[in-house]
């Protein structure tokens, strides 16, 4: 409980930093904002007594007022390290790398600079961090919530596509920010490498998963060799015709094939029309998918 106190009371600046010469100043402003957040606590009076409001509480967030999370010297309420990161990527995604700021965040949030680094040492810390969130909220929720589907490969697809193309507010915008910041910053831009090849290799496994013997036969059932088919393949010095089960176009079984340029191809197609001016609406790019899924085992996907 104290150390939730002084924390508390470390979301003004001029506490947080102890910047004051003298140790007297410092108690001055200490029991200043001890008093601000007694009042805060017992302002509420009904029913002939006072009623003190339990902060941090599912009964503090039915009872108070909505706001922002801080208000003025009583600094009542903390954000947590997600409310920080969420500010950053959508300032971020509105004015780019050079508006993450501490400055900014303070003032989007309407916190001090106290409740910053009560969360991180400054702000290179937060954009690390910042980058690590990205990634979770962008590339680690989705294959997640992909592989707590059941079926096959292709219910995948479509629940990753729907993931994709959701229309989610800033999300288009953020990735193409982040991509922009990749290009001026070396930390920004190994994220977005690592972040590029893990989306395609999981497409990449998704595409393989789908091709495998027992999916093919499935999607691809084989059919029944003619009876002339069947002599002329028979026959002394026949040449090796393909396989009428593996991919038409190609004489290749679906198997053995390496759906590496499709996985590429089609996480492109993404990037791309997010980069359009303006981006291309997500009902266009799933109609693009679903041409595109023709060439992929087992598409189109729509009929999964």
């Amino acid at each position: 409980m104290v150390e939730r106190c002084c924390n508390r009371l470390k979301q003004l600046r001029v506490i947080a930093t102890r910047f004051d010469e003298l140790a007297a100043r410092h108690t001055a402003g200490v029991n200043l904002a001890s008093l601000a957040r007694w009042g805060r606590r017992h302002r509420h009076r009904g029913g002939g007594g006072r009623r003190t409001i339990q902060y941090g509480t599912e009964r503090d967030r039915v009872d108070e007022p909505r706001g922002p999370p801080f208000d003025g010297w009583s600094g009542a309420l903390m954000a947590g390290k997600r409310d920080w990161l969420e500010a950053g990527l959508a300032a971020l995604a509105a004015d780019g790398a050079g508006a993450v700021t501490i400055d900014r965040l303070c003032g989007d949030l309407r916190l001090t600079k106290g409740s910053f680094y009560h969360h991180f040492k400054g702000i290179t810390g937060f954009r690390t961090e910042l980058l690590a969130h990205f990634e979770a909220e962008s590339t680690t929720r989705f294959i997640e919530a992909v592989e707590g589907v059941s079926g096959p490969a292709g219910a995948k697809f479509a629940r990753l596509l729907d993931l994709a193309l959701a229309d989610e507010g800033d999300r288009p915008g953020l990735e193409v920010a982040v991509r922009a910041w990749a290009l001026g910053d070396a930390e920004a831009r190994a994220a977005q490498r690592r972040i590029d090849e893990r989306r395609i290799a999981y497409l990449h496994e998704l595409l393989t998963e789908s091709a495998a013997p027992d999916a093919a036969s499935d999607a691809y059932p084989t059919p029944s060799p003619s009876p002339g088919a069947a002599s002329r393949a028979t026959a002394p010095g026949a040449a090796a015709a393909p396989s009428e089960a593996g991919d038409a176009r190609t004489g290749k079984d679906d198997g053995a094939r390496d759906w590496l340029p499709l996985a590429r191809l089609l996480y492109l197609v993404l990037v791309g029309g997010g980069h359009l001016v303006p981006p291309l609406p997500a009902g266009e790019l799933r109609d693009i998918y679903r041409l595109a899924s023709r060439l992929a085992p087992g598409g189109p996907w729509e009929e999964t």
